[in-house]
């Protein structure tokens, strides 16, 4: 759903999307340091066909010990999806959600002054 229309720079496009997405219910640096840990070691298991505990680094993945990863995957996974139904709910498919959100993203670095 984060990835539709996207053929280029899926790692960090997915996490910003996703960031931006959640960021009234999740700190949106957390969620995309999460959403990255999750994307590679996605790649790792389909593409390396590595298990998570060959990918684990002394016990932990992306810094989370190597067993709260999945429930924390599954947990954001679902706050997408309900994000994602909610905006379906409203007349939005996946389309017009991956174009409302760079638009929103967009805008939004576009309002913020410039801190340099």
């Amino acid at each position: 759903s984060l990835l539709f229309g996207l053929k280029d720079e899926l790692k960090y496009r997915l996490a910003l999307r996703g960031a931006y997405l959640l960021r009234n219910t999740r700190d949106p640096a957390a969620s995309f340091a999460l959403l990255k840990t999750i994307y590679d070691v996605r790649s790792q298991i389909v593409h390396e066909g590595k298990r998570l505990s060959e990918i684990a680094r002394d016990g932990k993945i992306g810094g989370l010990k190597r067993g709260a990863l999945v429930p924390e995957a599954e947990q954001l996974t679902r706050e997408v999806l309900r994000e994602y139904l909610a905006r379906a709910s409203r007349g939005e498919g996946p389309e017009k959600i991956a174009k409302n959100l760079d638009s929103d993203l967009i805008y939004h670095l576009k309002s913020k002054p410039n801190s340099s």
